[in-house]
C-alpha cells in the first residue's frame, strides 16, 4: 500500500501537479516580492510622516515661546497703559483741587506789538501768591509749571495783579 499511492497517478498527472505547485510557488513569491515592497514604501511613507510631524512640534513650541514673549509685553504695555491712567488722573486731580486755568489775554489794541504782546501773555488763576518780588515770583510760577504741568517753560516776566491771578510774558 505504501506504494499504491504513487501508483495512483501517473506520470503525465504528477508532472501537472508539479508545474502547478512550481506556479504557486512563484505566485506567492511574487506575492511575496509585493507584501515586502508595499511594506518598504509604509515605511518610507512613516519616516516623513515622522520627520513633518516633527517639524510641526518644533514649530508649535517656537509658535509657543513668540505667544509667551508677545503674552509679556501685553502685560508690560498694560501695566504702563495703568500707569499712564494713574498718572493722568493724578495730574487731573491736582489741577481740580487748585482750581488752575491758564488761557491768554486778549487785548482791545490792533497794532503789531499788541498782537505779539498779546501772543506771549498768559494768567494764571487759582494759586494762591504771597510773594509781591518779581524774581521770586517768576521762580514760584516757574517750578509750580515744572511740577504740575510737566512744562519745561521760563516766563520772561510775571507780574501779581491779584491774591490768585498772574501775568507772565512768555519767550516765543
Amino acid at each position: 500500500m505504501a506504494g499504491s499511492e504513487s501508483d495512483d497517478y501517473s506520470t503525465d498527472e504528477r508532472n501537472i501537479m508539479i508545474e502547478a505547485m512550481n506556479k504557486d510557488q512563484k505566485e506567492m513569491k511574487a506575492e511575496q516580492r509585493e507584501i515586502a515592497r508595499q511594506i518598504q514604501q509604509i515605511g518610507e511613507e512613516q519616516k516623513h510622516i515622522n520627520e513633518e510631524l516633527t517639524k510641526l512640534k518644533t514649530e508649535n513650541e517656537n509658535l509657543k515661546r513668540v505667544n509667551l514673549e508677545i503674552k509679556k509685553e501685553n502685560e508690560i504695555n498694560k501695566k504702563e497703559i495703568t500707569d499712564i491712567k494713574r498718572e493722568i488722573e493724578r495730574t487731573e486731580k491736582i489741577s481740580r483741587k487748585r482750581n488752575v486755568v491758564m488761557y491768554g489775554i486778549k487785548l482791545s489794541a490792533n497794532d503789531r506789538t499788541e498782537k505779539i504782546s498779546r501772543k506771549r501773555n498768559v494768567v494764571m488763576y487759582g494759586i494762591k501768591l504771597s510773594a509781591n518780588d518779581r524774581t521770586l515770583l517768576k521762580n514760584h510760577i516757574t517750578e509750580f509749571i515744572k511740577q504740575n504741568l510737566n512744562l519745561d517753560i521760563i516766563p520772561k516776566e510775571v507780574t501779581k495783579i491779584g491774591e490768585r491771578t498772574c501775568l507772565q510774558n512768555l519767550y516765543l
